[in-house]
């Protein structure tokens, strides 16, 4: 619940200390990409965080994703890609590092 309340008031930058996420996030984006072939192939691009980026929080995944149309067909729906937190935390802001 806590959750899915903080990202309905914050945008991702808010998560995060100073910039150096976007470079982390968008390389941890690629790896989940190319780990995971089959579940992305037939992307038109490759996924690169945007200014306003969806995003949302579960327990453990910080889940990127991406409205339909903007990397793959409509009837694809959204593509989401979860991303670990416990991965990410040396760059979290100490009051979500919990």
């Amino acid at each position: 619940m806590f959750t899915e309340q903080l990202a309905s008031f914050c945008g991702l930058s808010d998560l995060f200390e100073g910039d150096e996420y976007i470079d982390m996030i968008n390389a941890r984006l690629e790896s989940t990409v190319k780990e995971n072939s089959g579940k992305y192939a037939g992307l038109w691009e490759k996924p690169r965080l945007l200014e306003n980026q969806d995003f949302y929080i579960t327990d453990k995944e910080l889940v990127i994703y991406y409205q339909p149309y903007k990397l793959s067909y409509y009837e694809r729906g959204f593509v989401e890609f979860p991303l670990s937190l416990a991965d990410m935390s040396g760059y979290l802001k100490k009051e979500y590092q919990h």
